[in-house]
């Protein structure tokens, strides 16, 4: 959505592009076999493993994540490619199934954590998450406002202490043509039932008002604006 609201030639298009809050955060996971002798994104750019590893669907976020991951090394897709690695587009499903039956060592995605597929792999498998330096990690959200997270131990069975990631937030967007009534109501139902909002997922549990206010650049929509400085919230 930022890539698109900041493209010169697409501002008429995206010009009623709105939010009226963040819900959610998908956090960047390169999850490996316990076996591969790698534990850091560095390692993996400077050792060129020969591995089989799935970096997401063409256009979805896990491959525009693992792109611009790859290009703060200077490198692309193909640069990995030429290293000898093999690489698959997969859906999270289709990832884990991959490994499960030994077709991949490894895969990336920007998911809501935990994730269902890596939780349940993670029964039958000894698994882990590569690190990624700090300075790539602020790198990413200074261009692309990705938010910088911090996963807790036990998020999965295999981490053991916090690790740091990149992620994406997951907004609702909707068009500024939406009535300011309408924008007003959905929110405002969202505030006054902010405790089942929370019960509904394990993600969202910790959700707070000035979080869904941070729309990492995307307007929020006047009807939004108006619900949250009705419930308090500071612009």
């Amino acid at each position: 959505v930022l890539d698109a609201m900041k493209n010169e030639e697409r501002k008429e298009a995206t010009a009623k592009i709105r939010s009226l809050g963040a819900i959610a955060t998908s956090a960047a996971q390169f999850i490996m076999g316990k076996d591969v002798p790698i534990d850091t994104f560095d390692e993996f750019v400077n050792q060129k493993p020969k591995l089989r590893v799935s970096f997401g669907p063409p256009s979805e976020v896990h491959w525009a994540g693992m792109e611009r991951l790859l290009a703060e090394y200077g490198l692309t897709t193909d640069d990995v490619k030429n290293w000898g690695a093999k690489i698959y587009y997969k859906e999270m499903g289709e990832a884990t199934d991959m490994y499960a039956s030994g077709g991949l060592d490894g895969y990336f995605l920007i998911a809501l954590t935990p994730t269902a597929p890596t939780t349940e792999l993670a029964f039958d498998h000894e698994l882990k998450m590569l690190k990624i330096d700090d300075k790539v990690l602020d790198s990413l959200a200074e261009k692309y406002n990705y938010a910088k997270v911090t996963l807790p131990a036990n998020t999965y069975n295999f981490i053991s202490e916090p690790v740091t990631t990149f992620a994406a937030k997951t907004l609702t967007v909707v068009s500024s043509d939406m009535p300011e009534e309408v924008a007003y109501n959905i929110v405002k139902s969202v505030i006054n039932n902010i405790d089942e909002f929370r019960s509904r997922h394990a993600i969202l549990k910790n959700i707070t008002l000035d979080y869904m206010i941070d729309t990492n650049g995307v307007p929020l929509h006047e009807g939004a604006i108006r619900a949250y400085k009705e419930a308090g919230v500071k612009f």
